[in-house]
């Protein structure tokens, strides 16, 4: 039911904007146009307190079919009936932002030094699997390291950076969907970092890899 292409881009408007966001994606004919391919497929991400699933099943004589949990779905729904399910789902939003004022905080769960950051460690981390709601992978941050290299991977649309820390341990980063921070970075500059640490394999070699959040 997900399209993973549409939740990798809902999951970055969320995050951007601490909003609740749907995206629905058609194939086939425009708007107003006579097409078999009339049922669009949506993915939804949420924000804590506002449980997407159960937004959904308000609206679900207007869905095809729905599933997902908490902060996290995907749909099909007709053309016909995305006006008033849009009306619907943006009703529920701002009671729940009339509710629950405020924005959004990334959580971090804790701040590592450099000397942690280990195949062992990471590796390690693998025993909290399988992880999601009520069990998410942890988040980490990293302070005052020093960005040695900043580039682009993926046509430009993923940043890559190499970064050294207070103790001079160097550390390979990326950031998905991050390359428009591209022209904001330069060697020399100082960072925090918050990150989930992974196990990149390449070739045969494993290297640690910060994945970054923000």
């Amino acid at each position: 039911m997900y399209n993973d292409a549409e939740d990798i881009k809902v999951k970055r408007i969320t995050e951007k904007y601490g909003l609740p966001s749907i995206l629905i994606s058609f194939e086939g004919a425009m708007d107003g146009e006579e097409s078999e391919y009339d049922l669009g497929k949506g993915s939804g991400r949420s924000i804590k307190g506002l449980n997407l699933v159960e937004a959904l099943a308000d609206s679900r004589e207007l869905l095809a079919r729905f599933g997902g949990h908490e902060l996290a779905a995907g749909f099909t729904i007709l053309r016909e009936n995305i006006d008033e399910f849009r009306r619907r789902v943006s009703k529920l939003a701002e009671q729940h932002a009339l509710a629950e004022p405020g924005g959004s905080a990334l959580h971090v769960d804790c701040e590592i030094p450099g000397e942690l950051l280990t195949e062992a460690n990471i590796d390690a981390l693998g025993e909290m699997e399988p992880c999601g709601t009520g069990c998410t992978r942890p988040v980490f941050c990293i302070s005052e390291v020093i960005v040695d290299h900043v580039g682009t991977v993926g046509n430009g649309k993923h940043l890559r950076l190499r970064v050294h820390t207070r103790e001079g341990i160097s550390l390979q980063a990326i950031y998905f969907s991050g390359g428009n921070l591209l022209r904001k970075l330069r060697p020399g500059d100082r960072v925090d970092l918050a990150f989930q640490p992974t196990m990149n394999e390449y070739k045969g070699a494993r290297n640690v890899q910060l994945n970054i959040t923000d």
